[in-house]
C-alpha cells in the first residue's frame, strides 16, 4: 500500500502524523506535487532532492528508495516537533 496515495485520498488519522515507508517519497514529489522527477538521472543538478522525505500536514514518507539512491533517510522525532 502506497502511504502518500491513501493522504492523498483523504486516509488520515485526525489529530494525527503518519510516518511511512515501503513507497519511495520521490512517488509524492512527483505525483502529488509534480515538483520533482519521480526516477531522476543522476547526473542531473539536485537529483537527490527526489529522495527527501515527503513531509505534509498528516504524512512523513521516507522511503528514499536506497537501490536506486543510495540514500537513506532518517528524522529524529521529539515531543511536539519533528526536524
Amino acid at each position: 500500500m502506497n502511504g502518500m496515495e491513501a493522504w492523498k485520498k483523504g486516509e488520515v488519522l485526525k489529530g494525527k502524523t503518519v510516518v511511512c515507508g515501503h513507497w519511495h517519497c520521490s512517488w509524492g514529489w512527483s505525483h502529488i506535487d509534480q515538483a520533482r522527477p519521480e526516477f531522476p538521472p543522476k547526473n542531473r543538478k539536485d537529483w537527490e532532492k527526489s529522495f527527501e522525505p515527503y513531509i505534509k500536514e498528516g504524512i512523513i514518507a521516507l522511503d528514499a528508495c536506497t537501490a536506486y539512491s543510495g540514500i537513506c533517510n532518517c528524522i529524529v522525532i521529539e515531543e511536539g516537533k519533528v526536524s
